[in-house]
């Protein structure tokens, strides 16, 4: 298990002018089926079928809950619920739905101290490697920091 660290150079014309910063790269998005053949590797008593049926029965019924202004807690992994995006109204009695220009379905994890997600020190098994090392650039002579050796985290 590696989690993959691009630097990047901020561009942003504020205090962050200049700084480098690390970003996750992913080198993979899993389809449901992908992520249902994942948890059926992992010694499931289901098979992957059965799992892809649970998972998108959990996909519908969360959004089917989130729309009936719930929210979803899902045990330590954290909470799924619904916003809006409105424009504003001077007055109170002049706002309307048609101000709403949008809902999204937001997630917010678990802030509990003791699941393994909350930060890298606890997650067993991960590393940390920076993508330039893995690529072999070095262009220790740029400002972005890309010829540094890689950072590696062993818990």
């Amino acid at each position: 298990m590696s989690i993959i660290i691009r630097k990047k150079v901020s561009t942003i014309n504020n205090k962050t002018l200049g700084k480098t910063y690390g970003r996750v790269v992913h080198t993979e998005t899993l389809t449901l089926r992908k992520f249902a053949q994942h948890i059926a590797d992992h010694g499931s008593t289901y098979g992957k079928s059965e799992i892809y049926g649970m998972l998108m029965q959990i996909c519908e019924c969360l959004v089917e809950v989130c729309m009936d202004s719930k929210k979803v807690q899902l045990g330590d992994l954290g909470t799924f619920y619904m916003t809006a995006r409105s424009t504003g109204e001077e007055n109170a009695a002049n706002f309307s739905m048609n101000n709403i220009k949008g809902l999204r379905l937001r997630f917010t994890p678990n802030q509990k101290r003791d699941f393994p997600l909350d930060s890298i020190s606890n997650r067993q098994n991960a590393t940390l490697r920076d993508l330039d090392t893995i690529l072999g650039n070095n262009t220790a002579d740029d400002d972005s920091g890309s010829g540094d050796e890689p950072v590696i985290v062993n818990p």
